[in-house]
């Protein structure tokens, strides 16, 4: 037989929690209510519940109330979650003093009769009792207790999302996983206590399995949300410590493998991700590598020990001493719309993160020094006057890696026989990032295109004075510079276009007749900050005739000792296009000259 503890009247409804029969104390409390009234009641009640809670150690509460385990919303929220998360922390610093009362009760008055209970609520209700439980003063305690039961029986039906459910990945591991959990620590009498560990580690299994497309791979919409997933599993792990509890089955470990890899491979300088400034719980990430990962994988625990240790992570060093994860560090998925360039696997590494999930292209490229690009790398096209939509979805055309660079390339088509193709390449030693868009449209057609490059903000761009060198500056000091090879270099000399900086970065425009290859370089190498630049266009040929610009176009870049070389075809050659002594029948080629005048290639895309 189930005993029915019966709330504190509120909004005119009774909310009930369904308690084992076996439970004690609640039999004898429960008689209370009759022969003694409901004052002595609710104070022997209160009493129970608040020893019964489970008590976490100091520290436990500590890093569980860290800004790097907080709950992120996901969307906007109202003045009655404000309210609510006021409460949660104000339990943490005062838990019994008036502010705390006051948040709650505003809490309260924000809801509307008969309003459904939200996850954001539930999570807040039953982590406050876990983390504050105890000290809440008694005059809110009883009613904090029985709405978080009244909103987890409201919404555990829910808990598991149905095929097709929309919402962010962390929501969906909070749901299924985290509030199951909670429950158990907050409300062990419930008749379906014993049930709540086997639901949490199948919820996360089928989290694991179902929402992401390639094992351990979030889609490129859904990568901003990795530090949310990480705290939520953080914070879970804490509390299945305290309950004595595995949190996740032995099968799900291949997951939880493959998903610290591809965060690793998305850190940046100073532990936060490419795609995101937050900060990542490291050191519960190094925790869970030592329980998930094989033998093979010991350098990825080691890489994830120097993140947990941020005197390692800003001292690390890439050497062949060093034990470092097994496999390349770039990455690069169709499915999941997302690429990231690296150098390598260690926290000094310069890395650009390229995500493509929809019309718009994002970037985030950074050195262990300086946040660089951040933000929508934006395209405008107009051919003959008129606007041209870029309103379609990038495809990855070209992924290449190896021991100079990583390479990708991104296509577009457009309207009337126009395409777009995106060219990026990292280089693995030589500091620099190499960007191009290259439209194809008729040969007749009058064609403009602006490229902005989404600097980071607060960088000072300006452009050099006498030459259209833009230096990026942090603090004043010079960190990088952008060569817009595609324009005459000295300002002196007209060019069929302009480039201006604002806000979101540096603008290329430029006009053509015919197709374009417009390339760009930003170089951060130390030992090119303060070298003279010299850049050219370079003469092309095929059987002895000129090839016209909108067919091919072929740059070089002369930075102190390192000499690029840049060539892209625009038309299929029927014989060898001649560049400087080279003969190629390629589409595009990267390179540097060496002290013989030879090209010597760190990329090569055949036609």
């Amino acid at each position: 037989m189930d005993i029915s503890v019966p709330t504190m009247t509120w909004n005119g409804e009774t909310a009930l929690l369904p308690i084992r029969s076996d439970s004690t104390p609640w039999n004898d409390i429960v008689s209370l209510r009759e022969s003694r009234g409901e004052e002595v009641f609710l104070r022997k009640m209160t009493k129970a519940l608040k020893k019964n809670l489970l008590r976490l150690p100091k520290k436990t509460r500590q890093q569980w109330a860290t800004e790097s385990l907080t709950l992120e919303p996901w969307e906007e929220l109202s003045a009655g979650d404000e309210a609510l998360r006021d409460f949660w922390l104000s339990c943490q610093k005062q838990p019994n003093s008036d502010e705390t009362i006051a948040a709650f009760q505003a809490w309260i008055e924000s809801r509307t009769d008969g309003q459904k209970y939200s996850l954001w609520e539930t999570w807040h209700l039953l982590s406050a009792l876990i983390l504050s439980g105890a000290q809440l003063a008694d005059a809110i305690f009883w009613q904090v207790w029985n709405l978080g039961a009244e909103a987890f029986l409201q919404i555990r039906s829910e808990l598991d999302a149905p095929d097709g459910a929309e919402g962010e990945l962390d929501e969906f591991l909070i749901a299924g996983v985290e509030i199951r959990w909670l429950a158990l620590a907050v409300y062990p009498e419930i008749e379906e206590a014993s049930q709540l560990p086997k639901q949490a580690r199948k919820a996360l299994s089928d989290w694991s399995e179902g929402f992401f497309p390639v094992i351990g791979n979030p889609d490129a919409e859904d990568l901003h949300r990795l530090p949310c997933i990480w705290r939520s599993l953080a914070r879970t792990s804490l509390l299945c410590t305290e309950l004595k509890e595995n949190y996740f089955r032995k099968s799900d470990q291949k997951e939880l493998r493959k998903l610290l890899t591809t965060t690793c491979r998305l850190a940046g300088a100073e532990g936060s991700l490419l795609i995101s400034i937050d900060r990542l719980p490291w050191s519960f990430l190094h925790e869970l590598s030592q329980q998930v990962a094989t033998k093979k994988q010991s350098g990825l625990v080691d890489l994830l020990k120097t993140y947990a240790s941020p005197s390692k992570a800003g001292k690390a060093k890439h050497s062949k001493k060093q034990n470092l994860p097994n496999g390349k560090p770039c990455h690069q998925l169709d499915d999941c719309a997302w690429s990231v360039l690296r150098t390598d696997w260690t926290a000094e590494a310069d890395c650009c993160s390229v995500l493509h999930q929809d019309s718009s292209v994002h970037l985030n490229a950074r050195t262990p020094k300086l946040d660089l690009l951040t933000g929508a790398w934006e395209l405008e096209i107009e051919v003959n006057g008129k606007a041209v939509p870029i309103n379609g979805d990038w495809e990855a055309t070209c992924w290449h890696t190896d021991s100079d660079g990583d390479y990708l390339e991104l296509q577009q088509s457009l309207a009337d026989d126009i395409t777009v193709d995106r060219q990026i390449f990292l280089s693995r030693k030589d500091h620099f990032l190499y960007f191009a868009e290259v439209v194809h449209v008729p040969d007749d057609a009058a064609l403009t295109v602006r490229s902005n490059l989404p600097f980071t903000e607060g960088l000072n761009l300006a452009q050099d004075k006498y030459t259209r060198e833009w230096q990026i500056k942090q603090k004043k000091k010079l960190a990088a510079r952008l060569f817009p090879v595609a324009f005459d270099q000295e300002v002196v000399n007209k060019t069929d276009g302009r480039i201006s900086a604002s806000d979101t970065g540096v603008t290329i425009e430029r006009s053509s007749t015919g197709s374009q290859y417009l390339p760009m370089v930003i170089d951060w190498h130390p030992h090119h900050i303060a070298a003279p630049a010299e850049w050219r266009k370079l003469s092309i040929t095929q059987a002895r005739n000129a090839t016209p610009s909108f067919q091919a176009g072929g740059y070089r870049l002369r930075l102190a000792e390192q000499h690029l070389f840049m060539y892209r075809s625009m038309v299929k050659p029927y014989s060898p296009r001649a560049i400087l002594g080279e003969h190629t029948l390629n589409e595009s080629l990267i390179g540097k000259f060496d002290s013989e005048g030879d090209v010597l290639p760190l990329l090569v895309v055949e036609e």
